[in-house]
Protein backbone atom coordinates (compact mmCIF):
# COMPACT_ATOMS: atom_id res chain seq x y z
CA UNK A 1 0.00 0.00 0.00
CA UNK A 2 1.73 3.62 -1.00
CA UNK A 3 0.61 6.05 1.37
CA UNK A 4 1.02 10.26 -0.11
CA UNK A 5 1.52 13.33 1.86
CA UNK A 6 -0.38 16.25 1.70
CA UNK A 7 0.88 19.13 2.16
CA UNK A 8 4.16 20.88 3.76
CA UNK A 9 7.66 18.32 4.17
CA UNK A 10 8.80 18.45 7.34
CA UNK A 11 12.37 19.97 7.17
CA UNK A 12 15.11 18.15 9.80
CA UNK A 13 16.26 20.41 12.52
CA UNK A 14 20.37 21.26 11.94
CA UNK A 15 21.20 20.57 15.24
CA UNK A 16 24.42 22.22 16.15
CA UNK A 17 27.78 20.40 16.47
CA UNK A 18 28.56 19.45 20.34
CA UNK A 19 31.29 20.61 21.97
CA UNK A 20 33.59 17.70 23.36
CA UNK A 21 35.50 19.14 26.55
CA UNK A 22 38.85 16.94 26.47
CA UNK A 23 40.94 17.31 30.28
CA UNK A 24 44.56 17.35 30.71
CA UNK A 25 45.24 14.00 31.07
CA UNK A 26 44.29 13.60 27.27
CA UNK A 27 46.07 16.09 25.87
CA UNK A 28 49.17 13.51 24.46
CA UNK A 29 46.38 12.28 22.38
CA UNK A 30 46.25 15.06 20.56
CA UNK A 31 49.90 15.28 20.36
CA UNK A 32 50.43 18.05 23.23
CA UNK A 33 52.89 17.44 25.59
CA UNK A 34 53.04 20.58 27.47
CA UNK A 35 53.18 20.45 31.08
CA UNK A 36 50.54 23.16 33.32
CA UNK A 37 52.54 25.62 33.70
CA UNK A 38 53.88 25.68 30.45
CA UNK A 39 50.35 25.59 28.74
CA UNK A 40 49.20 28.66 31.04
CA UNK A 41 51.54 31.02 30.01
CA UNK A 42 51.24 30.13 26.60
CA UNK A 43 47.07 30.40 27.23
CA UNK A 44 47.97 33.99 29.27
CA UNK A 45 49.69 35.12 25.45
CA UNK A 46 47.08 33.66 23.77
CA UNK A 47 49.66 31.28 22.09
CA UNK A 48 47.33 27.70 23.53
CA UNK A 49 43.10 27.92 23.32
CA UNK A 50 41.96 29.04 26.96
CA UNK A 51 40.76 26.60 29.35
CA UNK A 52 37.00 25.88 30.32
CA UNK A 53 36.60 25.92 34.00
CA UNK A 54 34.36 22.70 35.17
CA UNK A 55 34.70 23.18 38.65
CA UNK A 56 36.55 25.31 41.09
CA UNK A 57 39.45 22.75 40.68
CA UNK A 58 39.06 21.08 37.31
CA UNK A 59 39.04 22.13 34.09
CA UNK A 60 39.39 21.11 30.25
CA UNK A 61 39.92 22.33 27.05
CA UNK A 62 37.62 22.26 23.23
CA UNK A 63 38.48 19.43 20.97
CA UNK A 64 37.80 21.86 18.27
CA UNK A 65 40.36 23.99 19.32
CA UNK A 66 42.70 21.68 20.28
CA UNK A 67 42.36 20.80 16.91
CA UNK A 68 43.13 24.13 15.36
CA UNK A 69 46.14 24.52 17.59
CA UNK A 70 47.50 21.45 16.25
CA UNK A 71 46.76 22.29 12.50
CA UNK A 72 48.43 25.60 13.56
CA UNK A 73 51.49 24.26 14.17
CA UNK A 74 51.68 22.35 11.39
CA UNK A 75 51.27 24.88 8.96
CA UNK A 76 53.68 26.94 10.57
CA UNK A 77 56.14 24.29 10.36
CA UNK A 78 55.17 23.89 6.57
CA UNK A 79 55.62 27.42 5.87
CA UNK A 80 59.13 27.56 7.72
CA UNK A 81 60.46 25.14 5.50
CA UNK A 82 59.22 26.50 1.91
Amino acid sequence: MRRYFFGRIPQQRKRPVPRKLVPPSRLPEYGITLKSPQRKVLEDAGLFPKRVAMSERTHAYVESELVDYGDSKIAERDSANT
